[in-house]
């Protein structure tokens, strides 16, 4: 197959000429000078290829940038990169945390409110048997003397 324009090759990728000039300035900064006639540059299949490669990666979130995808198909890396977060992606993350918060303290005020009615349970024991025998005492001073015998 014989060298292309710029022109045919950015057809060919979907892209605008500008555009694949840039990456094609990547492309150099990564691999080498690529070919030139009095006309401008020439692009290969080679470079038609691992620019697409490079691209798809960028596109997809493998690579935070075509450069670096460009630079680990060089290095024959996988093209495994974490991507950046997007605001969406921070913003849902957030939400979980303060989910997951809000349930944790739901929890723990749910314990607290057990815990909270064995307390008054046991305390209002307490109190009944105060109250009985403040009864019995308050019967027995009630009932005259000689009754009490």
């Amino acid at each position: 197959m014989e060298a292309l324009r710029t022109s045919d090759v950015a057809k060919m990728l979907g892209l605008k000429s500008a555009m694949l000039r840039r990456h094609a300035q990547s492309y150099e900064n990564v691999f080498g000078d690529l070919k030139t006639d009095n006309n401008g540059r020439r692009y290969d299949q080679e470079f038609i290829e691992r620019l697409q490669t490079a691209l798809n990666a960028y596109h997809d979130g493998s690579a935070p940038s075509v450069q670096d995808a460009l630079e680990a198909i060089r290095d024959n890396s996988a093209l495994i990169f974490k991507p950046e977060p997007t605001k969406e992606d921070i913003i849902l993350e957030l939400l979980k945390r303060q989910n997951e918060t809000i349930q944790a303290l739901e929890e723990k005020l749910s314990a607290f409110g057990r815990q909270l009615q064995q307390d008054n349970g046991s305390r209002v024991k307490e109190l009944e048997d105060t109250v009985s025998s403040l009864k019995l005492e308050l019967e027995r001073k009630s009932k005259p003397w000689w009754r009490v015998w």
